[in-house]
């Protein structure tokens, strides 16, 4: 998660309050649980992989947008509008309070709220039910066998 040393409030603190209080209530079945562990797993890894793009993004060395003499012809000097583009893109992708990195990582404290309330009570109802904890046991480690959905295929998109 964030690499901050100072941990921000959580986004939804506040629910998980109410969830750990026991005044919530969710009707769900062991499938339902099941499922939604799984997506907030793969959300997780999805956010993930978009911040190491952020990453990715904000260590570029090389844009070639003139931002350096090294990427220009000789005879041309480098670009100030071209190194302020690359540097406000830098910022933008993880050194600014609201970069991309910063904003995925709130959405990733978000999944992991949602996952950790619905986990506290899946793991009530198996403590109190034994009919749901004997379905949840069963089907928990089954594969999941719902379509898979994929990243769009973007290289077809124009250059």
């Amino acid at each position: 998660m964030s690499d901050d040393a100072t941990q921000s409030p959580r986004p939804m603190a506040n629910l998980l309050k109410e969830v750990k209080d026991g005044n919530l209530t969710i009707r769900l079945s062991a499938d339902d649980f099941i499922n939604i562990d799984r997506d907030c797993e793969s959300f997780k890894r999805t956010i993930k992989d978009m911040q190491t793009v952020a990453q990715d993004i904000a260590s570029q060395q090389a844009w070639g947008c003139g931002e350096s003499p090294m990427y220009c012809q000789v005879d041309l000097r480098t670009l100030v509008s071209g190194e302020t583009v690359v540097n406000r893109f830098r910022k933008k992708a993880q050194d600014d309070p609201n970069s991309i990195y910063k904003i995925l990582d709130q959405h990733l404290q978000i999944i992991e709220d949602i996952q950790e309330a619905h986990r506290i009570v899946r793991d009530r109802l198996v403590q109190s039910d034994a009919e749901f904890a004997a379905a949840f046991n069963s089907k928990k480690d089954v594969p999941d066998t719902r379509p898979q959905v994929k990243a769009p295929d973007l290289s077809s998109r124009p250059k």
